[in-house]
């Protein structure tokens, strides 16, 4: 048939062609088939059209199309579909893609949808997206994602959003991804992630984040966290952390954690706690620290520590006080040691502490040192321990 010829016809004309006979049709023929009669072609018949016919239809013609008649469009067939021509599709028209075809399409495609055919697309539907076709999906499409939509959505194809990409979604959405869906997001996408966003994530959501993620989070984001949240760090996402990420930790986080997350922190973290946090710190928290990270502290770190919490620390950690940690012992600090701590203390440790502070000794502590203790001390130390003790007492 003429171009012509095939312009007049109508849309009860057009149903009577085959697929055999719509595919003989050259690109010409198709572009003259009027866009009030191509809503007439039959699914057989528009399942049969090639990429290239497919490619020829007009926006005019595109937007006539009925949902059905675009779910039957062939995968291969709508490879050749014009970003343009998704871009006027409607939301009704959309419900008719099917998953193989979603899965075929690239970037510039999926990213050619308009944001209200984009909302409409069901959560099967942007589940069926390649990651490569989520790479295209704009900001302005991500913007407008429901939450349940986005329940659709596998790791891979959250992992593959860029950090711009993830920013926008709203915090309804990013509260309703599944655990599964988190552990998938890469360090970049988790550092990217706008405050409202942290705020929302539940600790379980948290405790789903992989290690790397943890580390890339931003400090301004882990200061809005709460103890709730905080709550589902796992011991392997806290040794993660990173010193600036924890002197930004709020004070409720700081009372909340768990002695196994305390242990877990390494020694460059360690000495990233503050004066005031660590005045926050309990006894049953303190005896979490390693040795190894209590040598880390600074003196200052050391001196804030609450009197009490000290009785949480274990002989060996004791033993390995360094001097300068020792150097800034509190007399409210000392008076709290018990027997044993005092016992585990060094010769090299006590001459570190100042004789203002080991006056404040009790008579019962000052009792406990030993005779190995005092050897290398210098007698102006020792004179000051012994005058603790009741002369009536001493041997």
């Amino acid at each position: 048939m003429e171009s012509e010829d095939l312009a007049v016809l109508s849309s009860v004309q057009v149903r009577g062609f085959g697929s055999r006979q719509l595919r003989a049709l050259g690109t010409e023929q198709i572009v003259a088939i009027g866009a009030g009669a191509v809503g007439g072609l039959s699914s057989a018949g528009m399942n049969g059209m090639t990429s290239a016919q497919i490619g020829a239809l007009t926006t005019e013609q595109v937007v006539m199309l009925t949902s059905g008649q675009i779910g039957a469009i062939s995968v291969s067939g709508l490879v050749g579909i014009e970003s343009e021509d998704l871009g006027v599709l409607s939301g009704v028209q959309v419900g008719g893609l099917t998953s193989l075809q979603l899965r075929g399409l690239g970037s510039d495609q999926v990213g050619a949808f308009g944001t209200e055919a984009f909302a409409a697309l069901k959560s099967v539907q942007l589940g069926a997206l390649s990651t490569g076709g989520v790479i295209g999906l704009r900001t302005e499409q991500l913007a407008v994602l429901g939450s349940r939509q986005a329940m659709g959505m596998t790791s891979a194809q959250l992992g593959a959003l860029s950090s711009e990409q993830f920013g926008v979604l709203g915090t309804g959405v990013v509260r309703g991804l599944s655990t599964v869906q988190l552990s998938g997001l890469g360090s970049e996408v988790v550092a990217g992630m706008t405050t409202e966003q942290v705020r929302a994530l539940t600790s379980i959501q948290i405790g789903s984040l992989s290690s790397a993620a943890v580390a890339g989070m931003e400090s301004e984001d882990l200061a809005v966290l709460t103890s709730s949240q905080f709550v589902g760090m796992t011991t392997g996402q806290t040794a993660a952390l990173a010193s600036d990420q924890i002197a930004v930790l709020g004070t409720s986080v700081i009372r909340s954690l768990r002695s196994q997350q305390i242990a877990a922190l390494s020694s460059d973290a360690v000495v990233g706690f503050t004066s005031v946090q660590m005045a926050m710190l309990s006894s049953g928290q303190v005896i979490g620290f390693e040795t190894r990270d209590l040598v880390a502290l600074s003196s200052e770190q050391f001196a804030a520590i609450p009197a009490l919490s000290l009785r949480g620390l274990q002989t060996a950690a004791i033993r390995a006080l360094t001097t300068d940690s020792l150097s800034g012992l509190r007399t409210d600090q000392i008076r709290a040691l018990t027997t044993v701590q005092i016992r585990a203390l060094t010769s090299s440790g006590l001459a570190s502490v100042s004789t203002d502070t080991l006056r404040a000794l009790s008579s019962v502590q000052a009792l406990a040192f030993t005779s190995s203790q005092f050897a290398g001390l210098p007698s102006t130390w020792i004179n000051v321990i012994a005058g603790s003790v009741p002369p009536a007492l001493r041997k």
